[in-house]
């Protein structure tokens, strides 16, 4: 007799056991959650932002380029040296404005790609050494640079010339950053001591020198020639000064972000007409912010012959102490970023009321009056510090950083760590 199938009752699940379904949902959910925390994981690492090597000066010329191949030419201006945070804010305007260059060649070449590419064409040639452009005179910088805006006098070379700054200026509209990805194996650096290099051009000294690296906390940075003569008249040195050298580049930011908006609306017919309009956005809001700086240094004048004799006096102040070296240096800077901004309030404040304000007679004050002034002007600046008892370089180094911190509250620009301070 054939034994029939079995009747025996299935075994149950112990008690706390999950049953067969209940597994699968179990392993279900936990894949879930690992492939959730595994794609969290990418799109964080995604979404911080690159860092860009300034280990060495040759390491800050591949961050250039890699910063423009990553489209990321905005923060070409956090490769600078700041002094300051107003020098800081000004530096990353100008960071913006490389990237809405950026942004502009990227429209002109997708509007004009045959036009774009002949133009390309001509710079490859010339970086092999077959023509020069006025952009390759420039980067020699002496002779060649004032040759290269010199007009010659015939007729013929005129017309010449004018075509040469026609496109060159095309150029630099519809590819911004052409010229330094084709000419990057002419750039070089020579390093001048463990603290400074120079820029090279085929060897030589890009723009005659003047573009130079510092060496700061630990990393390399690029510099604005600031203290070059004919150019240290002119640099910025106040709050006010950097606002409005921010506020032109903001302008000429503004002209070419409504230059890119015309080139892809197609107002922009040709690719010729691209300077044209560049020109004609930027030359009167670019002018009035140069007739305000121009009004800044006449305030200037009136305000370094008191600077002037506030740096004698702080000079003699310092020498009959007899501070290390470094601090002295700390101090003194520390110093200067209150003075000079309180020094042309009280300026500006007598000038606006007819000379009625009297300024304070710093040649002739004792040192108790001078203390007295300067921790005054500190506290205002958010850095007190009392100048009369024996100073630390950590106590100027923290008041120092809270004069920083105060003026960056009151400056409106993306956020940033003020690198290279």
């Amino acid at each position: 007799m054939t034994a029939g199938p079995s009747t025996a009752p299935l075994p149950t699940p112990a008690a706390g056991a999950p049953s067969r379904g209940g597994g699968r949902w179990l392993w279900l959910g936990a894949t879930i959650l690992i492939a959730g925390l595994l794609v969290g994981l990418v799109l964080w690492l995604g979404s911080r932002p690159r860092a860009y090597s300034q280990a060495s000066p040759q390491d800050v010329l591949l961050s250039i380029n890699a910063m423009v191949k990553d489209g990321n030419a905005e923060r070409i201006g956090d490769l600078f040296l700041a002094d300051s945070v107003e020098q800081r804010a000004t530096l990353i305007r100008l960071g913006s404005l490389m990237g809405t260059l950026q942004d502009l060649g990227k429209a002109a070449q997708q509007r004009f790609p045959k036009e774009v590419a002949v133009l390309r064409e001509q710079l490859k040639r010339q970086a092999a050494g077959h023509g020069q452009s006025i952009i390759d005179e420039l980067a020699k910088g002496g002779d060649n640079a004032q040759a290269a805006f010199t007009p010659p006098k015939s007729p013929t070379d005129r017309s010449k010339f004018q075509d040469q700054f026609k496109d060159a200026s095309i150029q630099l509209l519809s590819d911004p950053f052409g010229w330094l990805q084709e000419n990057q194996s002419r750039l070089g650096v020579t390093e001048v001591d463990d603290e400074t290099a120079v820029l090279t051009f085929d060897k030589q000294p890009l723009l005659g020198g003047i573009a130079q690296m510092k060496m700061s906390g630990g990393r390399w940075w690029l510099v604005l020639p600031l203290q070059l003569p004919g150019v240290a008249q002119f640099a910025p040195q106040t709050r006010n000064e950097w606002s409005i050298i921010a506020s032109l580049i903001r302008v000429v930011d503004k002209a070419l972000q409504e230059l890119t908006d015309d080139i892809d609306s197609g107002k922009a017919a040709r690719l010729e007409d691209v300077p044209r309009l560049a020109g004609e956005k930027a030359f009167i809001p670019a002018a009035i912010v140069m007739v305000m700086y121009g009004k800044e240094m006449d305030a200037r004048a009136r305000r370094e012959r008191t600077v002037a004799q506030f740096r004698k006096r702080w000079n003699k102040f310092m020498d009959d102490r007899a501070d290390p070296d470094d601090l002295r240096k700390a101090l003194t800077e520390t110093v200067n970023k209150a003075a000079i901004e309180e020094l042309d309030a009280l300026v500006r404040a007598r000038a606006a009321d007819r000379n009625t304000v009297e300024l304070p007679k710093i040649a002739e004050m004792q040192d108790t009056d001078l203390i007295n002034l300067i921790e005054g002007w500190l506290t205002k600046r958010g850095g007190p510090l009392r100048l009369a008892q024996p100073l630390t370089i950590d106590q100027i180094n923290a008041a120092s950083a809270a004069i920083d911190a105060k003026a960056k509250s009151g400056i409106r620009t993306r956020p940033t760590p003020i690198a290279g301070k």
